[in-house]
């Protein structure tokens, strides 16, 4: 099972709806493993993007707690 597999599953399941999500791959944004995501699923990228990725996680993160 892959990871954007895991998140859908858990997105499907009432207890684990609204646990905030991140997918980490090595895919391209745009790739076809990721296009039906559920929303709010952030997609952290290994490589370039990752610092930018994962800071924008966690920023949410720290929004959410912060409610």
């Amino acid at each position: 099972m892959s990871g954007s597999d895991l998140v859908r599953v858990l997105n499907g399941m009432r207890g684990t709806r609204k646990i905030t999500a991140a997918v980490v791959t090595s895919f391209d944004k745009g790739h076809a493993e990721l296009s039906d995501l559920p929303e709010g699923v952030d997609v952290v990228r290994l490589g370039n993007t990752l610092s930018d990725d994962l800071a924008q996680v966690l920023t949410k993160v720290g929004e959410k707690g912060r409610r």
